[in-house]
């Protein structure tokens, strides 16, 4: 049986109408995902931006925190001593009597001075970990803080990982998070004992700074300055930071970096 012209025109055309609405189905859906893809690409370009802004936040607090305690240093300790040897100096001009005696007391003054300033300069300058390395730049500030804290015992121990292992931008990030973590037990944990654990584990520098303090409660506990500075320290490198602490259960402290 033929169809008839009329008919047959009519097929081709609702076939045609069937591939133009394929063809366009398609494209409507390839529009969607590519949508989809650029909005999930903005989505992650903003969260980055945040992070990187959070980073940046970080760095200028902790920038400002450090100028207030260079300020702090100076002012009750360096000004204090120099007031006092300037002082005897005054009096010695005067006073022939005692001016043997006050000159010896403004010198030792002036020793003493010279001193604290340098023990501000070590804390600010990067450390030459190239030269004396890693392990032995945490041995400095555990040696320091022994002789500020005599009732304090602290202990570094070194878990499947060498210095030749570690890159030396991950060296002074890992120093600096000692350095930083070591003030807060200082400042705030009240701890006779802390202990100093670097390890290597699966492609992971793991550092943990575990104290005995007085601990405070995780979730409750707002980050300050120094928390928010370790962190920072370790996004720059795709790390993740853990805190585990509670009252009275002292503060154990890890930091993830690939390495």
């Amino acid at each position: 049986m033929k169809v008839p012209i009329g008919e047959s025109e009519l097929l081709w055309t609702l076939w045609a109408l069937a591939a133009v609405v394929l063809v366009l189905t398609a494209l409507l859906i390839r529009t969607i995902r590519q949508s989809r893809s650029r909005m999930q690409e903005l989505r992650e370009g903003e969260a980055e931006r945040l992070r990187q802004k959070q980073i940046t936040e970080a760095v200028i607090l902790a920038q400002e925190k450090e100028r207030t305690e260079i300020g702090k240093e100076l002012h009750d300790n360096v000004n204090q001593i120099l007031g006092a040897s300037n002082l005897y100096i005054n009096t010695a001009m005067t006073d022939e009597e005692m001016r043997q005696e006050l000159l010896q007391r403004s010198t030792e003054l002036v020793s003493n001075a010279i001193n604290e300033i340098r023990k501000i300069s070590k804390s600010l300058i990067t450390p030459g970990l190239r030269e004396i390395g890693l392990i032995e730049s945490i041995e400095d500030i555990m040696d320091d803080l022994k002789v500020a804290r005599d009732k304090m015992v602290i202990d570094l121990d070194l878990q499947n990982i060498s210095e030749e292992q570690i890159e030396d931008r991950r060296k002074l990030t890992l120093f600096r998070i000692v350095q930083e973590q070591l003030n807060n037990i200082v400042k705030h944990a009240k701890a006779t004992r802390v202990l100093i654990r670097l390890s290597g584990e699966q492609d992971q520098i793991v550092l943990t700074v575990a104290d005995n303090g007085v601990g405070f409660d995780v979730s409750r506990h707002r980050k300050g300055v120094g928390i928010t500075n370790i962190i920072s320290r370790a996004e720059l490198f795709n790390g993740k930071v853990e805190i585990q602490s509670g009252p009275g259960e002292g503060c154990t402290l890890m930091v993830s970096l690939p390495m």
